[in-house]
């Protein structure tokens, strides 16, 4: 990844980071705004739950590090799979010391568990499908903002479906997505391809 890169992505997560802390005293206004809604959007909002949901991200990064995984590709293979392991630790961690209780509107959904901040969906789905939009843009390197575009784009649409359903504040969304990007921009590489180095060598 390049410095440029890192240090906007650092900048944003921690402007982002911020944000959520600044914004937590209105919390119960800004999620109240997402009620005056038509009660039929809510079944069209819920698919979007699953982008962040372990029963695609687990199988997402394994399909990453099954397909990517030979020699001189090995980081591009792991990649995802570390993004998905450290933003659920991360994310576990900080909901058992700070045990902050979710919306009283949390019967939206049945993919939820354990306290609420931060979002785990808004978390480890924007960190994971990020990387693997990395991972698509060094091995396709003239689609690259295409893939980190679509990838952002999920992630964002992940995080904001949870403060949709009420399942979580909308400042644990904001924080979710703060640490994503502290964490991309934390984790080493992309590395391209070594066939890739190889040629430009040449």
């Amino acid at each position: 990844m390049k410095n440029a890169l890192r240090i906007s992505l650092a900048l944003g997560g921690g402007a982002l980071s911020a944000l959520a802390w600044y914004l937590m005293r209105w919390d119960h206004l800004l999620l109240s705004w997402f009620y005056i809604r038509p009660v039929s959007l809510v079944d069209v909002v819920r698919p979007l739950d699953y982008f962040g949901s372990w029963m695609v991200l687990i199988p997402l990064a394994g399909l990453s590090l099954a397909v990517f995984w030979r020699p001189g590709w090995v980081w591009l293979a792991l990649r995802p799979m570390a993004a998905l392991a450290a933003s659920e630790a991360i994310a576990e961690g900080l909901k058992i010391y700070l045990h902050r209780t979710r919306p009283a509107s949390i019967a939206m959904t049945s993919d939820f568990w354990g306290q609420s901040f931060p979002s785990e969906h808004a978390f480890s789905g924007f960190a994971v499908w990020f990387s693997v939009g990395q991972v698509l843009g060094e091995l396709w390197p003239e689609g690259r903002a295409f893939t980190l575009t679509m990838a952002a784009l999920i992630g964002l649409l992940t995080g904001w479906s949870q403060v949709f359903l009420g399942v979580n504040w909308t400042t644990d969304v904001i924080a979710g997505w703060g640490f994503a990007l502290l964490l991309i921009a934390a984790i080493p590489g992309p590395f391209p391809p070594q066939a890739g180095r190889v040629k430009k060598k040449k």
